[in-house]
């Protein structure tokens, strides 16, 4: 593909924050920047320097608060800023019949625009949320933003006429792929993962620092219980902690999923093992098995619930002087190579994991500056149903409304 198609498509059909962020995808991938590792093991690989916390030793290397150990619920002297991601259909929650039973669409937008609860959607019901929430005098002030992408940004954007708030949107575009030349192609268009929502916040910091008390906490747009709760925001505010990322105890259910680990270099640092890696490895069997064995301690499953201490962050960026190619080169997540066909023809979709941008700066900061980041707040198998009930599935829901009800008191659901 010829640069000036590309600087088209990009003035055309996209922003410049998407447009930096897939030119730093594909630096990566033009440096062959994959990042395949092993897990240790005494036997089959004892060479390797990657410890997921089940067979850890040293726990300092990575710094767990568990949630049962926060108590104080006191009112937070920070803005608090949701941002729910809707940036994709999620087509294997299978409710078109559901979404015609109760509105008037008949196409998918985003999972938390499609399923609804007592006639009001998912995503609506997140307003109400910040409804509740503003209203309690132990906030300061409640926003709520929306990552979505152009096939959900029409029907989330109309939340705000129908709602009457002000809900703004950080779009996420489609980016071009790699043919099986190994060029630039539009033929195929495909989004680049949520890495980029963590690229966007941490860019933005960089380019306009935040001089005010704020956290800003991701979490799914269909997942009403996303949102933290007073004890989470009063340890974040007193711990002064720049980056939560809140974890769980693995569970059967969870074997296929990324794990946390340390990678004990000179310097160590934290990595995310993901099912591919471990299949690569030829270590998958062991991988799945980490934290469920009686010899283990328990492994860190990642929510992809991620909380900012943004003045923290923005005092932390500005003091290291760094360009903004420098930063970007920094936090631009391990590249996930995701290989599909499309009539008859292979297609590279570029691609990144929130956490991935997360553990990145986290790893600049413990080699220039011998400071931890990140904080996991982790939730044991009873505390998860507190905050994590993803869907990836129709039957996910149906569970949700057979064991759940929905709190017009806390917005959220409960036991």
């Amino acid at each position: 593909m010829q640069n000036d198609q590309l600087n088209q498509y990009f003035e055309t059909k996209c922003d410049e924050v998407n447009r930096i962020y897939f030119e730093a995808l594909l630096q990566k991938f033009r440096n062959q920047k994959v990042q395949d590792i092993s897990i240790f093991h005494p036997v089959e690989r004892p060479d390797s320097k990657v410890y997921p916390h089940a067979i850890l030793d040293n726990k300092k290397l990575m710094p767990i608060k568990q949630y049962s150990e926060l108590s104080a619920e006191n009112q937070i002297l920070s803005d608090l800023v949701l941002i729910k991601m809707h940036a994709g259909i999620g087509s294997s929650v299978d409710r078109l019949d559901h979404l015609k039973a109760h509105s008037s669409r008949s196409s998918l937008g985003a999972k938390g625009t499609d399923l609804f609860v007592k006639g009001k959607s998912l995503a609506e019901l997140q307003i109400e949320q910040v409804r509740i929430l503003n209203k309690s005098p132990n906030f300061k002030k409640v926003f709520l933003k929306n990552l979505v992408n152009e096939e959900t940004r029409e029907v989330v954007e109309n939340l705000s006429q129908n709602c009457e708030v002000n809900l703004p949107v950080i779009t996420q575009f489609k980016m071009p792929t790699i043919d099986q030349t190994g060029e630039i192609s539009l033929e195929r268009l495909a989004p680049g993962g949520h890495a980029f929502l963590g690229f966007y916040l941490l860019l933005d910091l960089l380019k306009n620092p935040v001089t005010e008390d704020q956290i800003v906490a991701i979490g799914n747009g269909e997942d009403l219980n996303s949102t933290p709760d007073l004890k989470i925001l009063n340890w974040m505010e007193k711990e002064q902690v720049p980056i939560c990322m809140i974890t769980t105890n693995k569970t059967v259910r969870d074997k296929k999923g990324g794990q946390l680990a340390v990678v004990k270099e000179e310097i160590p640092f934290l990595t995310i093992v993901e099912k591919a890696q471990a299949e690569r490895a030829n270590q998958l069997e062991y991988f799945e098995a980490l934290g469920l064995r009686e010899e283990d301690d328990f492994s860190l499953f990642n929510t992809n619930i991620v909380l900012i201490n943004t003045k923290i962050m923005s005092k932390l960026i500005q003091e290291e002087g760094l360009t903004e190619s420098e930063f970007i080169e920094i936090i631009t997540p391990d590249l996930i190579k995701n290989l599909k066909t499309q009539d008859g023809k292979e297609f590279i979709q570029l691609e990144g994991a929130i956490a991935s941008v997360m553990l990145n700066i986290d790893k600049y900061f413990r080699e220039k500056k011998e400071k931890q980041l990140i904080q996991f707040l982790n939730l044991n198998e009873v505390e998860r149903e507190q905050f994590f009930i993803p869907i990836k599935k129709m039957e996910d829901f149906e569970m949700i409304l057979a064991k759940y009800k929905y709190s017009e008191i806390s917005g959220r659901f409960e036991l």
